[in-house]
């Protein structure tokens, strides 16, 4: 919390950067409010009479959503220790992955690819067939398949 004068309350200038800091380490709005001691209200109001404030905002969810973008990958990656419990006490433990994080990441990060729907709609992809056709035939080539012999 920002210094205080003798009783004093933090001047709106140190609550907005405490509000600030709180939030690029959060990401949620109304905890970052609750740690500047300012009414949620007063920072909408805030952000739309202060660009600049508006703009410091964006930015410190930016690079908070940032920080939970890197743990997502790296959770997705590298996957998470579960414990197995027997009796009470922890015997040992099992190495999750999940495939619906993963997922998540590539539909987001890669829509042309494996969300074609949502990329189509936006137009961020246009099918061109032979191109498609193209990329199928070279992974089965990879597979070891020969695409010109493929039989139902």
């Amino acid at each position: 919390m920002a210094k205080q004068r003798k009783g004093r309350k933090p001047t709106d200038a140190a609550r907005r950067r405490m509000f600030l800091k709180a939030l690029e380490e959060g990401a949620v709005v109304s905890r970052a409010a609750q740690a500047a001691e300012i009414a949620t209200s007063t920072l909408y109001r805030w952000r739309q009479r202060y660009p600049k404030f508006g703009k410091d905002w964006a930015a410190a969810l930016d690079v908070a959503l940032d920080e939970l973008e890197g743990a997502l990958v790296k959770r997705a990656i590298e996957g998470v220790a579960k414990p197995i419990v027997y009796g009470g006490k922890e015997v040992a433990s099992v190495h999750q992955y999940s495939d619906a994080l993963a997922m998540f990441l590539l539909r987001s990060r890669r829509p042309e690819i494996y969300d074609r729907e949502r990329a189509v709609q936006k137009g961020e992809f246009v099918d061109d067939g032979d191109e498609t056709a193209d990329i199928i035939a070279e992974r089965l080539r990879l597979l070891g398949y020969d695409p010109d012999n493929l039989q139902a």
